[in-house]
């Protein structure tokens, strides 16, 4: 089962956040423990409580001071490489939250303009009204648009040379040629192309595999 998602916000309830406190409490020291055995480094960990008085230490007083000691020991830079506080993990946050709505902003940009072009294109809206920028994302789209459709033709195209090189002299060949030569400016078909070489060969089976 899916452990649910816990928002990252005060608990204002008193004998929940107590509970929370003392079930995340030993979690992260079990994970200390953990650390320190798997790893065989030196750690720390030194909790207060939410009602002050004396933390708790783990592994003992005597060393988490050397830990510390060592630590403050440490060029300035050295220490705060990986060292990551309060403020820095809500800065990380807002970062990864704002570009998750760029990423938005983009895919729904390019939904827009994938609407304006197919209306376009069957008498459902004119280019009048849109402004440069739109012009110029427009007619980006529409170039990567051909050029995937490009490819796909010259992959079909490829397909179709092997085929037919592999079937019997009788049967009809179709090549890259033909069909670029058919196609021409690429408003025809490769439905075209094959129509065109089946009637100019009199009825004769054609495969074809799209």
């Amino acid at each position: 089962m899916t452990r649910k998602k816990v928002n990252l916000e005060y608990i204002t309830d008193d004998s929940s956040r107590k509970t929370t406190f003392r079930k995340r409490k030993n979690g992260m020291l079990k994970q200390v423990v953990e650390l320190s055995t798997l790893c065989d480094v030196d750690v720390c960990a030194i909790v207060y409580g939410p009602n002050g008085g004396e933390p708790e230490v783990f592994p003992s007083t005597e060393k988490a001071h050397c830990v510390l000691t060592r630590f403050k020991c440490m060029p300035e830079i050295e220490r705060s490489k990986n060292m990551l506080n309060q403020e820095k993990y809500l800065r990380n946050k807002i970062e990864k939250v704002k570009e998750q709505v760029r990423k938005l902003k983009r895919d729904n940009r390019e939904k827009e303009l994938i609407q304006i072009m197919y209306a376009n294109l069957v008498g459902n809206t004119n280019l009048q009204g849109l402004s440069v920028m739109d012009l110029n994302d427009l007619t980006r789209l529409i170039d990567q648009s051909i050029g995937e459709i490009n490819k796909k033709i010259d992959k079909i195209a490829n397909t179709m040379s092997t085929q037919m090189s592999e079937t019997t002299t009788s049967s009809p060949i179709i090549t890259p040629d033909l069909i670029e030569n058919l196609v021409g400016d690429r408003n025809t078909t490769i439905l075209d192309v094959v129509a065109t070489n089946f009637d100019n060969n009199g009825g004769n089976n054609l495969a074809l595999s799209l």
